[in-house]
């Protein structure tokens, strides 16, 4: 169960009180969990905003329109903020997940965090929770509009937010790569000059666009590169799904069903999305996946030998 899944449910349980506690809060994050939150429940939200951090969209000040609206709720500031606590009740959930679509596994290449449970009361957790209520700052309309002002002035300056890409944006759990030739997204990366006249337009296109949805930074070895990328295709909701289906086999037609059922639009027609996806799943797990002789069935275990 991915984290966020983890929230909501604790959400739909809570009959008293929440607090939500976490640097880095994303407004269609908070839009989910009130959904689930039982609107008599009162909940206090504590972030930070950091210019910079805004600007980055790593924080969204639409948070602050959102828990104004919703009746019992409060917005409190902390620039020394750090951690992140989620109480429903009685019950704590605390790590390192921020409350961003890829901290919590809403948006893919996700992060990798932790969330733990401590269920009934904890005195130092409590007594953090209320040390950071005593201590934050009311968020209000004014100083939420000094803060924007700041942002568009760093924005204007020519701010660059990729030092904290790791929380924002992100693709759509349903993204599926689009070259048809993984083995040229290394020669497409370090040298596309040069591996554009050796490729057909089309797919050279598609590599350099699967590179940008995959954030992938510049100036990386050839390791560091089939890290990054194998990294973030192992972490996607859909190849999981495929993973443990492949363990006793996955033939086409199922596939061509998992790729439809995740949603999205795709650029190709559903057959040739799979057939993309299992050339990827090859290139970069050798070890772990292979197409059966007929070509239609993927199995996914080590080979040994």
């Amino acid at each position: 169960m991915a984290l966020g899944e983890m929230l909501l449910e604790a959400a739909r349980t809570a009959r008293a009180d929440a607090c939500l506690i976490a640097p880095f809060i994303k407004a269609e994050v908070i839009e989910r969990i009130f959904a689930e939150l039982p609107q008599d429940v009162r909940v206090d939200v504590v972030t930070r905003w950091i210019p910079a951090e805004v600007a980055a969209g790593v924080s969204d000040l639409e948070v602050f329109d959102l828990v104004s609206a919703r009746p019992g709720a409060r917005l409190l500031l902390n620039g020394m903020l750090h951690a992140k606590l989620y109480r429903f009740d009685q019950t704590y959930r605390l790590g390192s997940a921020n409350l961003t679509g890829r901290a919590l596994g809403w948006r893919a290449p996700s992060n990798i965090e932790i969330l733990r449970t401590a269920d009934g009361p904890d005195k130092d957790l409590r007594t953090l929770e209320r040390t950071l209520l005593s201590t934050s700052m009311p968020a209000n309309a004014r100083y939420r509009d000094e803060i924007r002002q700041q942002v568009d002035l760093l924005v204007k300056s020519g701010f660059d937010p990729r030092p904290l890409a790791a929380e924002i944006g992100g693709l759509a759990a349903s993204w599926l790569p689009t070259c048809p030739s993984p083995e040229k997204l290394w020669d497409v990366y370090s040298d596309p000059v040069n591996t554009r006249r050796r490729m057909v337009e089309s797919s050279f296109e598609a590599a350099r666009a699967d590179i940008a949805c995959l954030e992938v930074g510049s100036g990386l070895s050839e390791v560091q590169f089939y890290r990054v990328m194998s990294g973030a295709l192992n972490q996607m909701p859909l190849v999981r799904l495929i993973e443990r289906e492949a363990e006793t086999g996955l033939d086409a037609g199922r596939a061509v069903e998992l790729i439809a059922s995740a949603g999205g639009a795709a650029p190709y027609a559903t057959d040739e999305m799979w057939e993309i996806l299992a050339a990827w799943l090859q290139y970069y797990f050798p070890d772990r996946y292979r197409m059966e002789p007929t070509g239609e069935v993927l199995r996914y275990g080590r080979v040994l030998g």
